[in-house]
């Protein structure tokens, strides 16, 4: 696979980075939060505020949805030609390791496969390990729950997502819209309580992580280049 060439999941539509703007353009039409919007009613901040907790969904189903494309193709790569991806190389690696994070599980722990040729003959004899791994990376993705730096490294590191890889800033801009979801998740939303948000302050929190989102699904398919 090349640099920028679109991934396939295998019997799934994708939530790519193309189809995450098309929705979150579309959210912003429907709700009427355009750059220039400024409410001027409770029911207005209301739709500045759905907005946000949409946007917020949204981008968490499109982490949430690479992390799953990466993992299933590994998986069916493994399953059809018994080639190892460098992302199940590192999934590998990542999971022998995890037992030790647990004084109850650390006797479970296994020396990982550091070598990508002695981790391509683990899976050769028998591919259990690596089906372990990919079974516990999707319960990590089926347990997240948020866009906050713990959130997007605990799905995208153990697949070999480096810190070089993420555009500057992203993580503390992501950080950011978290915040800004749960003041409306946990809080009231009532005009007089916080400052009212308006669609610039919307949009220009977004148009700061989107490039960042779009590098990640950039590199993804180095990962599923096989060791």
């Amino acid at each position: 696979m090349e640099l920028g060439e679109p991934l396939r999941r295998p019997a799934r539509r994708a939530r790519s980075y193309r189809y995450l703007t098309v929705r979150i353009n579309q959210l912003g039409h429907e709700l009427g939060v355009r750059r220039s919007f400024v409410p001027s009613s409770q029911g207005e901040v209301d739709r500045v505020h759905a907005f946000r907790l949409l946007v917020h969904s949204e981008i968490q189903a499109f982490v949430d949805d690479l992390a799953l494309r990466i993992v299933d193709t590994t998986a069916d790569i493994a399953a059809r030609t018994g080639a190892l991806t460098h992302a199940g190389h590192c999934l590998l690696v990542y999971y022998s390791f995890a037992p030790l994070a647990t004084p109850r599980n650390a006797g479970d722990g296994r020396y990982p496969p550091f070598n990508a040729q002695t981790a391509q003959r683990v899976i050769g004899h028998s591919q259990s390990r690596l089906d372990s791994a990919i079974k516990s990376h999707r319960h990590a993705v089926g347990s997240n729950n948020g866009i906050k730096t713990g959130n997007v490294r605990r799905l995208l590191v153990p697949l070999g997502y480096r810190e070089d890889v993420y555009a500057i800033g992203l993580f503390d801009k992501l950080d950011d819209l978290g915040v800004q979801r749960g003041e409306v998740a946990h809080k009231s939303g009532l005009i007089g309580l916080r400052t009212i948000p308006t669609g610039s302050n919307e949009w220009t929190r977004l148009d700061a992580v989107l490039p960042g989102l779009e590098m990640m699904e950039r590199f993804a398919p180095r990962l599923l280049r096989p060791v």
